[in-house]
């Protein structure tokens, strides 16, 4: 799945939906799911973790009134990334990089269930996946391969 590494505090601020725009110095075509990884640095807990996934809806030059939902001041030149629905994951360790980069996400007993149950979708992608109950919520359990080359073909 696609990912970001966002420094600290304002990845935890983004896993809980306080701060719903992220600024970068630089443009994205991308709309769509993306993992938030917390930087190692500061080491503000969970560092160098996976936290929540959130949907990328549009990016725009950063205006003043963003300023609140960015938490942060404006500042010429920036970007705004808007987020939407958050769905927050047990954290688990990512190796960051610089930019966009992937990581593969694998459903596991011992980690959060990415299924809705109620709508037997995956959180991560939104579509239906066939395959066995999961263990956690009863749901369809989350099927990497068919969830990164529908991700792959969005992107």
């Amino acid at each position: 799945m696609r990912a970001l590494s966002v420094k600290q505090p304002w990845a935890n601020l983004i896993a809980s939906g306080e701060k719903t725009i992220e600024t970068r110095e630089w443009p994205t075509n991308y709309r769509g799911p993306l993992l938030i990884v917390s930087s190692k640095t500061p080491d503000i807990p969970p560092a160098g973790a996976a936290l929540c996934v959130v949907d990328v809806v549009d990016c725009r030059a950063l205006r003043r009134e963003d300023a609140p939902a960015a938490r942060c001041p404006w500042r010429p030149n920036a970007w705004a990334w808007v987020l939407t629905n958050v769905r927050r994951v047990k954290p688990f360790k990512v190796r960051g990089c610089l930019g966009f980069y992937y990581v593969e996400v694998e459903h596991k007993q011992d980690t959060d269930c990415s299924v809705d149950p109620k709508a037997g979708t995956c959180a991560l992608c939104g579509v239906g996946h066939d395959g066995p109950a999961c263990p956690d919520c009863g749901g369809v359990a989350f099927h990497l391969a068919s969830c990164v080359s529908l991700l792959e073909a969005r992107s």
